[in-house]
């Protein structure tokens, strides 16, 4: 059965927010009106065990790629501006290195976004 987390950007206190399920029961209505960004737990942990939620950037082991982690229509992905793939066990091998909220010069400073390096075979889902 799969995990359901959710976390919270508050956007006042410039923070990331980790609260328990019971305080989401508790205060639904107050998280969707203080907390403009809700995100989710996509079920998978990075190659150190941290658990991989929206909006968290993440690595492949080589240091080749960086994307930002998304979910739309129904599923979970991983995207930057040349590609996009959907997350699966493979993500196992990645490394969350920050999210676009607390470091979002992070995903600017894409390995694979360098001027001169082809991704022409870049796997796209």
């Amino acid at each position: 059965m799969k995990t359901i987390k959710f976390r919270a950007w508050d956007e006042y206190n410039q923070t990331m927010i980790y609260p328990d399920e019971h305080f989401f029961k508790l205060k639904s209505h107050e998280i969707l009106g203080r907390y403009e960004t809700v995100m989710q737990f996509t079920g998978l942990l990075d190659k150190n065990g941290k658990e991989i939620y929206e909006g968290d950037i993440v690595e492949d082991e080589d240091r080749i790629q960086r994307v930002v982690i998304k979910f739309d229509g129904g599923c979970f992905y991983g995207e930057n501006q040349l590609q996009y793939q959907i997350l699966n066990r493979n993500w196992l091998k990645w490394e969350i290195i920050g999210n676009i909220y607390e470091n979002p010069g992070q995903i600017e400073n894409n390995p694979s976004q360098k001027e001169g390096q082809d991704n022409s075979d870049q796997q796209r889902a």
